[in-house]
């Protein structure tokens, strides 16, 4: 599994079990703040999934420009193709 995917894993399991203790502690006192203690690991997970859209969006861009050269090899080929279709048969 990638580093940055289990990082963001652990983030997001201490995230969210500090996430259950801060509504515990709001339901208890019903002040709606929530601990300072979070900014840090919010910020990391931001930060972590920023990083993960990122190389995805990277690889889908690669993606799409090798589909969009194997369309064009397949274009090239079809044009070639009727051309000599054309040639054989005399159409114009």
């Amino acid at each position: 599994m990638n580093k940055c995917i289990q990082l963001l894993i652990l983030v997001e399991f201490q995230l969210r079990h500090q996430l259950l203790e801060a509504e515990r502690r709001l339901e208890r006192t019903g002040i709606g703040c929530a601990p300072l203690a979070l900014q840090p690991l919010l910020r990391k997970t931001c930060e972590l999934e920023m990083s993960y859209v990122g190389h995805s969006r990277l690889e889908c861009i690669k993606e799409m420009r090798e589909a969009m050269e194997e369309v064009e090899k397949l274009r090239r080929k079809q044009t070639s193709l009727v051309s000599s279709f054309k040639l054989a048969t005399g159409s114009n």
